[in-house]
């Protein structure tokens, strides 16, 4: 359930050189495969007005997230609803040719200074798609 022990919590310190305070997760992918990502997001009000939530992959051509291949689309990224469970998500997404891994990030852009957000539901995968397991993420 949201904002629970299951929930991944999130503090930016303030605004700092580094862009995205990190979660991620490698995952094997198959070129062409049409892939949804995604998951939901909150912010707690009285903290950064414009802490935004955000989900996108970033593609390797190996299979162990290790040789860059780029990056993939962004989710939509969320603002100005404090204290509100929304939808952060890309849908129907091809993996590139020549990508065999790709990393799950999700994530907050501390540019705009500290706060706290939480996100929950996160998904990766083709229909049926395959929870992430929060065990298995590295902290940036």
């Amino acid at each position: 359930s949201f904002n629970s022990p299951g929930s991944l919590r999130v503090s930016t310190p303030g605004p700092t050189a580094l862009n995205f305070v990190v979660v991620r997760q490698c995952l094997p992918v198959t070129p062409g495969q049409v892939m949804d990502y995604g998951g939901k997001y909150r912010f707690e009000s009285g903290h950064a007005a414009n802490l935004k939530g955000v989900a996108l992959v970033a593609w390797f051509t190996d299979v162990a997230c290790t040789a860059a291949g780029g990056n993939g689309p962004s989710s939509n990224i969320i603002a100005d609803v404090p204290d509100t469970w929304l939808p952060t998500h890309a849908d129907n997404v091809v993996v590139p040719a020549g990508r065999n891994s790709a990393f799950l990030l999700i994530g907050i852009p501390i540019t705009a200074g500290e706060g706290v957000g939480w996100f929950d539901d996160v998904y990766f995968g083709p229909d049926p798609l395959t929870p992430v397991e929060l065990l298995d993420f590295a902290v940036e």
